[in-house]
């Protein structure tokens, strides 16, 4: 720093905080505040100063009719503290919607049915799972491959004659010799209840 810095500093140094005094002399602030603590002179620390409760009252009385931008210059207060003030106060504006088709399932005001994997809810413990159904959890639980049952056009339908291995369509014979190739045991459970 020059002399003339230098000076400047110390002089101003006990009523001016250090960020101002930084910018005045133009020098950077933490450069200035280590150099006048060697010399043992303190500067005051910078507050912001409170946000008048006039000013939150503002906001919670015009938030809907006005953007932050505009409670900003109607109330002096930065627009990010005024945000941050509508966020304290739980005041959150309304997302916009986004364009395309409503969806029907919604519109129609019917429940949206639970699905697993993507394909078909999953049963209930009532439901009995015949034994090519318990193949193709073996075959899932083995390689993580889905495996599902599909109708003839290739969409999956819970009561199809057909299952979708991957990318391979399976008669239900092929699905399952594939699941006794890997050590599907469909009388495993009897074995161990006797």
């Amino acid at each position: 720093m020059t002399a003339e810095q230098q000076a400047y500093a110390l002089a101003n140094a006990p009523t001016t905080p250090v960020c101002i005094l930084a910018k005045a002399i133009g020098r950077d602030a933490s450069t200035l505040a280590r150099w006048l603590k060697r010399r043992g002179v303190e500067c005051p620390r910078l507050y912001i100063e409170r946000v008048e409760q006039t000013h939150e009252q503002y906001v919670i009385a015009n938030w809907l009719g006005q953007s932050d931008a505009e409670l900003s210059a109607n109330t002096g207060v930065g627009a990010e503290t005024i945000r941050k003030m509508r966020l304290k106060l739980g005041l959150k504006r309304p997302q916009p919607k986004r364009g395309g088709k409503p969806n029907p399932v919604k519109a129609k005001g019917k429940p949206k049915p639970a699905h697993t994997n993507g394909y078909f809810r999953p049963r209930s413990v009532e439901q009995p799972k015949d034994t090519a159904d318990r193949a193709a959890e073996h075959i899932a639980s083995y390689d993580r491959t889905p495996v599902f049952r599909i109708a003839d056009d290739g969409k999956p339908h819970p009561k199809g004659k057909l299952w979708r291995y991957g990318t391979t369509r399976l008669t239900t014979e092929q699905m399952l010799a594939k699941a006794y190739r890997k050590g599907f045991d469909p009388d495993a459970w009897r074995r161990l209840a006797a």
